[in-house]
């Protein structure tokens, strides 16, 4: 996968630190990763998904379809239980990162978090 604006993902994620966001909610956090990236819809791929409740939360509307990829079993099982328990399992789903690539076409994602 090519990404062509590794400055403005570079940015982004300096400023989404947990540090930074650690007194908001995951709604909130979503909110802001929008905002500051300007993406609207799209495919949002959510790298070290953790509990998955970002990963949920970046489900902030239709217009997004949202994947997560776990670092770990613990990590896996812990975002699928959220994604079930916040009942948006099909547009919100999380898989094992097998890799150090990506598993995704060029051109597929709209948003890396």
């Amino acid at each position: 996968m090519k990404f062509h604006h590794v400055a403005a993902i570079s940015l982004l994620a300096a400023l989404l630190s947990p540090s930074l966001l650690t007194a908001q909610t995951a709604q909130q956090e979503a909110a802001a990763i929008y905002e500051l990236s300007g993406v609207k819809g799209g495919f949002v791929v959510h790298l070290g998904c953790g509990d998955g409740t970002l990963t949920t939360a970046l489900r902030s509307g239709e217009q997004f379809q949202v994947h997560g990829l776990a670092l770990s079993e613990d990590q896996l099982e812990a975002a699928r239980s959220s994604i079930k328990e916040q009942g948006v399992y099909g547009p919100v789903a999380v898989d094992m990162l097998h890799s150090t690539q990506l598993p995704y076409i060029d051109n597929l994602v709209n948003l890396l978090v």
